[in-house]
């Protein structure tokens, strides 16, 4: 028979085990990571850009930038949301 007193505090942390959010971490340093290199791309100036050739060059650049960033932000999400729900709380023996 379980016994409930709402008067009680009969919670007791220590009974708990979180698994660790390996997962979740490394999600979390990737949205990051992709971020900083927004602000990094973002902020760029094309200071060597003295023909078309030269633009189109950093331009292409810029672009494989943001399909990194943005690449790093999915799978970091991803990553977050699988960490997020493998983390079981289960009783100690």
């Amino acid at each position: 028979m379980i016994n409930i007193d709402c008067y009680k505090d009969t919670f007791d942390p220590s009974t708990i085990k979180k698994t660790p959010p390996d997962l979740f971490v490394i999600g979390s340093v990737m949205i990051v990571v992709s971020g900083v290199m927004g602000i990094v791309n973002t902020n760029r100036e094309c200071k060597d850009c003295n023909s078309l050739e030269e633009l189109e060059d950093f331009i292409d650049t810029s672009k494989l930038i943001s399909n990194i960033q943005y690449s790093a932000l999915i799978v970091g999400g991803i990553l977050m949301a699988i960490g997020n729900s493998n983390q079981e709380f289960v009783q100690k023996e």
